[in-house]
């Protein structure tokens, strides 16, 4: 079956980077295989006959083992991660700039209290809003400068990682290549 993973931002040493080739060797020392990375920032697509959570709990432990360091890894069937881009409830901004539309992907769903305390984050000019383990963003500016994304992107919301709209697109495309 065809999954996604996103690994959680990784940041071992100056001087060492995950490469492609660690990345084979993860995937294939968790029973996942072949793959395929996308945009070279932990986007990776790959067969596994696990269920997602199997799948993300063994990549973990392989990364583990591999780097020295636990990197949480989120996984999606093919067609979860077309529900999710559908489910993109900014399509509009989308459209206009794809850079400034941001998902956390998230091993669990949003709370109420939670999607409650990132929207108390927003300006009038930004949009947020939640669906299945997803928080969505839309901010006229770079979304690294916003207190709303630096809100998503807490440790306090949850274990997910983020991407923007631009990188989903090409994760959906490389879907179907």
């Amino acid at each position: 079956m065809r999954q996604v993973a996103l690994l959680y931002s990784v940041v071992l040493t100056a001087e060492r980077r995950i490469t492609s080739a660690d990345l084979i060797a993860v995937a294939n020392d968790a029973g996942a295989g072949p793959l395929r990375t996308v945009l070279s920032t932990g986007n990776l697509i790959l067969n596994s006959d696990k269920a997602p959570a199997t799948l993300e709990s063994a990549l973990e432990q392989s990364l583990l083992r591999r780097l020295g360091k636990p990197i949480p890894v989120f996984v999606r069937t093919a067609a979860e991660w077309r529900a999710l881009v559908a489910a993109n409830p900014f399509p509009e901004a989308t459209r206009r700039d794809p850079s400034r539309v941001a998902v956390r992907v998230m091993r669990d769903a949003p709370t109420p209290t939670l999607v409650a305390r990132i929207a108390a984050f927003a300006d009038p000019d930004q949009a947020f809003a939640a669906t299945d383990r997803a928080l969505w963003l839309s901010t006229p500016e770079q979304l690294s400068t916003t207190p709303i994304s630096r809100a998503v992107g807490a440790g306090w919301a949850g274990e997910g990682t983020l991407r923007n709209a631009s990188a989903l697109a090409k994760i959906l495309a490389a879907l179907d290549d």
